[in-house]
């Protein structure tokens, strides 16, 4: 079954600190049922992928999943971002975080980027489908570096915290997932998710999911914070 998009879901463009957009679709598919039941069908081949670093379980999808959203994308967004109507490549995978604060690793206790930063002919855009109806699940939060440091990733080797990193309070605290500002990036914003909310935004800004009820969290898609991330490899006409 293909994903439909609501003709009248509704559009709403925020600004990020530094200065790209975070375009929020509410009610954006007439059929987001049918992603909680294909992941229940699924489950047993939800699985982790360690490739993303992802704290939980994933799906790789057809492109009947991704076409819809890639046709979205084009026909709706592309001003937002300095799009062309090529894109090149396409990605969808149902996703849910599964892994309890005290299993993560370093990498995943850190806000991340799904892109290095855009060259000039071409935009990694992301986006999330919220699966869940309950917002203590945690949307995902949007992070701006703090100038005068390197990445925290600079201060891991093979996974691991370097003897130089026991200077910053980040590496002393217990393991928790990133929702707030601290002495690398600075909190920009935070979206609440909503049942059928999707969320776009460009690849190479700072970003984490925003779980601030762990204890939450679930294995069961019917109940857990099951999602749909996509990533569109795009043309850039600037912007």
């Amino acid at each position: 079954m293909a994903l439909e998009f609501n003709p009248d879901c509704r559009i709403e463009v925020r600004q990020l600190r530094g200065g790209s957009a975070l375009v929020i679709v509410d009610d954006a598919l007439l059929n987001p049922e049918h992603l909680v039941t294909l992941a229940s069908e699924k489950l047993p081949d939800l699985i982790p992928d360690d490739r993303w670093h992802y704290p939980g379980v994933e799906l790789a999808l057809p492109e009947s999943y991704t076409e819809p959203c890639a046709g979205f994308l084009r026909h709706n967004l592309r001003e937002y971002f300095g799009l062309s109507r090529v894109i090149w490549e396409t990605y969808a995978r149902l996703s849910m975080i599964t892994v309890p604060p005290e299993q993560l690793t370093w990498k995943q206790r850190m806000c991340h980027i799904d892109a290095n930063p855009g060259v000039a002919d071409e935009r990694v855009i992301a986006s999330v489908l919220y699966l869940f109806p309950e917002a203590d699940l945690g949307g995902t939060a949007f992070f701006e570096p703090r100038p005068g440091l390197p990445p925290y990733l600079y201060y891991l080797s093979d996974g691991l915290p370097t003897p130089e990193s026991e200077q910053f309070e980040f590496f002393r605290q217990p393991p928790a997932y990133h929702t707030d500002s601290n002495e690398f990036f600075e909190l920009d914003q935070a979206v609440t998710p909503r049942w059928n909310r999707m969320i776009f935004y460009r690849g190479d800004v700072h970003h984490s999911a925003n779980v601030t009820a762990p204890q939450r969290l679930s294995r069961d898609p019917t109940v857990g914070r099951l999602t749909l991330n996509g990533f569109y490899r795009v043309a850039a006409t600037g912007g």
